[in-house]
């Protein structure tokens, strides 16, 4: 979906020429800008009008609020003082003129065009256009470049009426194809969007990258207009989709989940019952019908329903999943700082300012029995710091200045960290039924979805510290209280927790965590070493009737048994996915024994297929043999050293507790 703006109704073309018939144009530059692949040109202030001419390729522009979707020929106007930001679309370069001038009328003037100066200024107005008389302005363009560059009087003379030819070009164009705007509804823009691809992989970035807006915009503009975060607008259309289907198929909930956007029976069943108030198998036994808000899309409103490719699903921030624009593969985008540099260094003139993110070295890791690394992801001020006052923290993101002790600190997702450093959260992101730390926050404030927080609010909660799982969160609640970015994803447990140990001002306690962690974990191997399990194989499973995930080790249950307590996988397991570096497959039932170990463990949940009655799952050996391990998957969720340490501990005491064959 392209949202493009053209020329608004509200200027008078007639206006427009007669104020350009009696200004004073200087140009001040004229340039030809390359931007790469996933390029970036940030946050750069405009020292004056300018016109940005596109002539190859395709990028999403934002001018001062507005957003577009641009490609080859287009030509956008904007004011002095306007912040440009560029962003070349995925696999095309971006080149496109900038010609930079300034305008006046001499003063005094006559008084009509004085007048539509103050209501009109057609040098600050923001337009654009989808060119056609493409030959034209481009060997225009083309020659105010080479005259600009020759750099000497005659030229610059040259340049400034080959400007007054560029414009001229351009106003005929608008004026014989008359071109006019109906005013873009974003957030009206963005429902659709919803509805139309609530199937698929849809999160606020994702959508906003659509609709060619940046997410705080839409998300503000969107809440106003229907009374609701985009992505609960997204988990109500699919929780009503569900209730369709449940109500009119025989679809078990796994089928029924992958049908309106979910990986997995656990997350639908999670979410229905969190706006419905009841679980899907008692809404489908008792055939209950639940009134539908008149924001809620019906049935009748025609958007169908069908079980198309499944790409992946973020909204749920199911983590075993590395999916495009997921914290696992967090795309940094490369910002063109020689550009911007090049364009303020020419000009001399109202100096623009960027952002800069430090980058750091991340390792990949999770082995628990690892030693700390030695890039870590954080450090302290070196001096020794008072119980008051602040600290500084070095990050990813950069350098970050926190209190010396915070009192009201937010956590997102990793909430067992915090809690395992002797910590209580105020806030913290939805605790899943079975997580390991449920009891211990229970007096925390539930601020929902960490992807979803409501900016009133968390400043209702009056932070003083902010942990973030999510990089555009940081950015975003920085702006309330200092924000941690965890990239958890990307650096081993050692190094997160002391990151985050730093951040509280509990380094002492960070360090005896992780050693007590590992003492743990050590005692735990042993006694699977003595107990005999050292040639036996584990699986895990999470799935139904249709299709089974089988789980790596690069996260959940599948990382405890295989990368922390070093237990053996099945030959299918090992060279399907563990050896593929993957973190799960989904298999159907037909091959499942290919991947079943002498013991299983499945990630359960309120609502999940029962497989007693399936001739293959009854037919495993370790079924059999009774050496099915059921794990509440809230348990297996989380990724923190506190949730980590209970899934060992609930691992290995099953496996003992266990008929011996």
């Amino acid at each position: 979906m392209t949202i493009s703006k053209e020329v608004p109704e509200s200027m008078e073309w007639n206006e427009h020429l007669l104020v350009w018939n009696h200004a004073s144009v200087k140009v001040m530059d004229v340039r030809r800008v390359r931007i790469g692949e996933e390029e970036e040109l940030y946050s750069y202030r405009l020292p004056a009008s300018a016109f940005i001419y596109v002539i190859e390729g395709e990028a999403r522009i934002c001018v001062e609020g507005t957003f577009l979707a641009v490609s080859s020929s287009y030509v956008l106007h904007a004011g002095k003082g306007m912040r440009l930001d560029i962003v070349a679309e995925r696999g095309a370069r971006f080149e496109y003129y900038l010609i930079l001038y300034k305008a006046a009328i001499p003063v005094p003037g006559r008084k009509d065009i004085q007048e539509i100066m103050v209501h009109s200024n057609p040098f600050q107005r923001e337009y654009g256009v989808q060119n056609t008389r493409k030959l034209m302005l481009f060997n225009t363009a083309r020659e105010m470049e080479a005259a600009w560059q020759s750099n000497d009087s005659l030229g610059r003379l040259y340049v400034k009426s080959l400007l007054y030819r560029f414009v001229y070009e351009l106003l005929k164009h608008l004026q014989l194809t008359k071109h006019t705007l109906a005013k873009t509804d974003l957030a009206e823009q963005a429902k659709r969007y919803i509805l139309e691809h609530y199937r698929h992989s849809v999160t606020l970035k994702s959508t906003a990258l659509a609709l060619g807006c940046s997410q705080g915009h839409l998300s503000k503009l969107f809440k106003n207009k229907v009374g609701e975060s985009p992505m609960r607008f997204l988990t109500r259309v699919r929780v009503e989709k569900a209730s369709q289907l449940l109500l009119k198929t025989e679809a078990n909930l796994q089928g029924i989940a992958e049908s309106v956007g979910y990986p997995d029976g656990y997350t639908l069943s999670r979410s229905f019952k969190k706006h419905m108030g009841i679980s899907p198998s008692k809404y489908r036994s008792e055939g209950l019908q639940t009134a539908v808000n008149e924001d809620m899309p019906s049935p009748e409103q025609g958007y169908a329903i069908q079980k198309d490719e499944f790409w992946s699903y973020i909204d749920n921030d199911y983590h075993n999943q590395q999916v495009e624009g997921d914290h696992f593969q967090m795309r940094q985008k490369k910002k063109t700082m020689a550009a911007t540099a090049m364009l303020c260094m020419t000009l001399l003139l109202s100096a623009c300012s960027g952002g800069s993110a430090a980058t750091g070295n991340a390792t990949t890791g999770g082995n628990a029995l690892e030693g700390a690394g030695s890039g870590g992801s954080a450090t302290s001020a070196p001096e020794a710091v008072a119980d008051t006052g602040t600290r500084t923290i070095s990050t990813v993101l950069g350098d970050v200045e926190v209190p010396a002790n915070p009192q009201r600190v937010l956590v997102q997702y990793l909430m067992g960290d915090v809690i395992a450093l002797g910590v209580q959260p105020v806030g913290i992101s939805e605790a899943y039924e079975g997580a390991a730390f449920k009891e211990e926050v229970k007096e925390s404030t539930d601020l929902g979805h960490w992807a979803e927080w409501d900016m009133e609010a968390v400043m209702k909660l009056d932070p003083d510290l902010i942990i973030t799982a999510g990089e555009e969160q940081a950015k975003e609640m920085s702006k309330i209280a200092p924000a941690i970015y965890v990239p958890y994803g990307e650096i081993t447990q050692e190094e997160r927790v002391r990151l985050i140990g730093q951040a509280l001002n509990k380094e002492k306690e960070a360090e005896q965590v992780l050693a007590d962690y590992d003492q743990n974990v050590k005692e735990s191997v042993q006694k699977l070493l003595d107990a005999g399990f050292v040639d036996k194989t584990i699986s895990v499973f999470e799935g139904g009737n249709d299709s089974m995930t089988v789980m790596g080790k690069l996260f959940g249950a599948g990382r405890i048994v295989y990368d922390v307590l070093t237990l053996k996988a099945p030959k299918g397991v090992q060279t399907g996915i563990i050896d593929k570096n993957t973190y799960s497959e989904s298999v159907s039932l037909e091959v499942l024994p290919e991947y079943a170990g002498d013991y299983i463990i499945r990630n359960t949940y309120d609502g999940m297929d029962d497989l007693s009655q399936n001739q293959v799952w009854s037919s495993l050996p370790a079924i059999q043999n009774h050496h099915l391990i059921e794990m509440e998957f809230g348990l297996s969720y989380y990724t923190d050293i506190y949730s980590a340490k209970a899934q060992v501990n609930f691992i290995v005491n099953a496996l003992l507790d266990s008929p011996q064959s």
